[in-house]
């Protein structure tokens, strides 16, 4: 097999077997982290999902979302149906260790979204990974965040 043909091949792979392996987890919360005290209105970057509706609004609490210990925090929504609301099982997020990123999961406890954001002073960035419990082809894209009025 040449060489390209194997580099088509582990990329296939990679898109088909799931989302890539996500660095480890921080138990607490960078200092300066401004993440809590704002809102943010989390958009899909040239796709859509139904985890991620045009104009969504979170705020990323500092409350663990689990027993203490765990790096899962709250995730809170501040503009949102209800019928969406409803619909989602696990919602959370937690920082990444020694990183000025972020992981959230969106999800109804079958499929979701994992969405991965590196943070910036008034914006985030990054991608987000369908999940679901049953195999399937893993898919995503671009996702962006902007600070908006809470």
């Amino acid at each position: 097999m040449r060489k390209s043909t194997r580099a088509v091949v582990g990329l296939l792979a990679m898109t088909a077997c799931g989302t890539p392996r996500r660095p480890q987890l921080a138990a607490t919360l960078p200092d300066r982290s401004s993440l809590s005290s704002k809102c943010w209105e989390l958009r899909s970057v040239g796709w859509t999902d139904l985890f991620l509706p045009p104009g969504l609004r979170v705020r990323f609490d500092t409350v663990r979302a689990g027993e203490h210990g765990s790096p899962w925090r709250l995730l809170h929504f501040q503009s949102a149906d209800t019928a969406f609301t409803n619909h989602l099982r696990i919602v959370r997020w937690a920082p990444y260790e020694g990183r000025d990123s972020i992981l959230a999961v969106l999800g109804d406890g079958v499929t979701g979204l994992e969405i991965r954001l590196a943070t910036r002073s008034d914006s985030l960035s990054g991608v987000a990974y369908r999940f679901a419990d049953a195999p399937h082809v893993r898919s995503g894209g671009a996702v962006g965040a902007a600070s908006v009025q809470c």
